[in-house]
């Protein structure tokens, strides 16, 4: 039952994040409801989603726990490894960089690197299904995007310099907590 509602919670809140794709239909909703309705409806069914994506996880911990693999225990470093990569490619996104013009994408970089690290040391469905989701899932519908923004087929917009600072502050303090956390 957990892994059944850790799934629908993905499909909710990937089902809302994928509607901003449809623009037709967004902008007719947008029409009939106006725009902060259906921000906050957006917000809401996210929130949803990812109520449902926590609750569905810990049932499935809790409950249903089925080990499909036991990955090796080199494993464990190669994501600590991989994961400040993630880190640092998903700060590049905020930050003018190097990085940021190299990957062109960085985010979606991060995600990516972040999903990959967690395939290979989970040995589990519920994970695995998490992180298959955000390699796979993420890179469908924000590439054909962030493509024709990167070809300039779109105009970009730019977060504020608070966010930058602010999404820094974010990272650096949680990169710096996790890896006091690991202990050799």
């Amino acid at each position: 039952m957990g892994l059944g509602i850790l799934v629908f919670g993905l499909v909710v809140f990937l089902g809302t994040h994928l509607f901003v794709s449809l623009r037709n239909a967004r902008a007719d909703v947008i029409a009939r409801v106006g725009l902060l309705a259906y921000r906050g409806l957006f917000a809401l069914v996210s929130l949803v989603g990812l109520v449902l994506i926590v609750w569905g996880y810990g049932q499935y911990r809790a409950h249903e726990l089925v080990q499909v693999w036991s990955p090796p225990a080199f494993m464990r470093h190669v994501t600590v490894g991989l994961m400040l990569f993630a880190v640092i490619f998903i700060v590049a996104a905020f930050i003018p960089s190097h990085i940021k013009t190299r990957l062109k994408h960085p985010m979606l970089a991060g995600v990516k690197t972040w999903a990959f690290a967690h395939l290979l040391s989970n040995g589990d469905p519920a994970q695995s299904c998490s992180s298959a989701r955000s390699w796979f899932g993420v890179s469908m519908p924000v590439s054909p995007p962030s493509g024709a923004a990167i070809l300039g087929l779109r105009p970009r917009r730019l977060a504020a310099p608070m966010m930058h600072s602010w999404w820094g502050l974010v990272s650096w303090s949680t990169s710096r907590s996790a890896m006091r956390s690991i202990r050799p």
